[in-house]
């Protein structure tokens, strides 16, 4: 019984985990950190980029991390972000 509890406990609080790291995240870039790997929207939400694992979209044009800069507005669809456009 204990060992369900505990099953039961895990999947809940994977559950809303993932659910926060599902949420899009839209905004100014005020920060690119570690060579374009995070970059930080409206000074505090932080975005992970992968350069194989992101789809990075700049001025409807594929991109990449290096051409994120401050001052964009961006849209990223989770905290780790699979697609992240911006203008």
């Amino acid at each position: 019984m204990k060992n369900l509890s505990v099953a039961i406990a895990m999947s809940a609080l994977g559950f809303f985990a993932s659910a926060a790291l599902a949420q899009e995240v839209k905004g100014q870039v005020t920060a690119v950190e570690g060579e374009g790997r995070t970059v930080v929207i409206d000074g505090g939400t932080k975005v992970a980029i992968s350069a194989s694992g992101t789809k990075i979209v700049i001025k409807n044009a594929p991109g990449t991390r290096a051409d994120i800069v401050a001052g964009m507005t961006c849209t990223a669809d989770a905290a780790k972000a699979t697609t992240i456009t911006c203008d």
